[in-house]
């Protein structure tokens, strides 16, 4: 009975000392796998190269810190304020940066008529939005203005949300308020003055 007992507990230990090693095989390929993913990380640090890269944009951050293929790509979203997004390439999202000295509205700029955006689209942004973005936004002193006309009361605009777009110089004669019917006389803008005529669409 004894030796029935022994053999039995030897039989015991060898099933046992099987089985933990079965366990510890399986320990040790967990670090593996993990070692492999430290290798993707590593991988991000080699996106963190790529902010190094940016500092050839001046020094400013990249907001791309998914630089391995299927990763996040930056928008707007990631800045303070839209306005302020930058990229060099807007189709592949590169070079993408928050420049915190853009402009934010038309009251940034020395003149609201500067104040111009980049217009992307739903579509651009790969993502479900309301409306488009409007980003990397400066002043530009080229933009059209009241004061390129010869009457400021027929320079008109299409729009001023964000900016000031679809400006011209209408031809012909200011209209004389006294020709407007039932008091339709109006101005897009009072201060400053433009835009103005019978039935005029208000913007401002």
């Amino acid at each position: 009975m004894q030796r029935a007992g022994a053999e039995r507990w030897f039989h015991t230990l060898v099933v046992v000392g099987a089985a933990l090693g079965g366990c510890a095989g399986k320990t040790a390929e967990v670090p593996s796998m993990g070692g492999g993913n430290g290798s993707g990380g590593s991988s991000g640090n080699a996106g963190s190269s790529g902010n190094a890269g940016s500092s050839g944009n001046g020094g400013a951050p990249n907001l791309d810190p998914h630089n391995t293929a299927g990763g996040a790509l930056p928008g707007p979203r990631d800045c303070a304020f839209e306005a302020q997004f930058t990229c060099q390439d807007y189709a592949t999202r590169t070079g993408c940066y928050c420049n915190t000295a853009a402009p934010k509205e038309l009251s940034d700029c020395p003149s609201q008529f500067d104040f111009v955006c980049t217009k992307l689209d739903c579509s651009q942004l790969g993502e479900l939005c309301a409306g488009p973005a409007w980003v990397a936004c400066r002043c530009d002193p080229s933009r059209p203005r009241p004061d390129d006309c010869a009457n400021p009361e027929n320079f008109y605009c299409e729009t001023n949300s964000p900016q000031w777009d679809g400006c011209s110089c209408r031809p012909g004669p200011v209209v004389d308020p006294a020709s407007c019917r039932g008091g339709s006389y109006c101005c897009q803008s009072d201060d400053p003055s433009f835009g103005c005529g019978c039935f005029c669409i208000r913007i401002a």
